[in-house]
């Protein structure tokens, strides 16, 4: 599967080191991959959101990104 994600998606993740390739057509085990890599990053920010609103808001985002993501993978 190939996800569409917009700039500011593909700037998350390139900005917490996960590579993402929006040409690339991703397996299932490629995309929960993918998908486990953006809960990571949601944890690291929910971790400190209670104190610190940019990380309140990069938890919120990796968040909306991970369900986006999810809602793309068939099954």
């Amino acid at each position: 599967m190939i996800f569409h994600l917009n700039k500011d998606e593909r700037k998350l993740l390139q900005d917490f080191n996960i590579d993402f390739r929006s040409d690339f057509d991703y397996s299932d085990e490629e995309a929960f991959a993918l998908l486990d890599q953006v809960h990571d990053a949601e944890i690291f920010y929910a971790q400190d959101s209670d104190t610190n609103g940019r990380s309140r808001y990069m938890a919120n985002f990796h968040a909306d990104l991970a369900d986006k993501i999810q809602s793309l993978i068939p099954g």
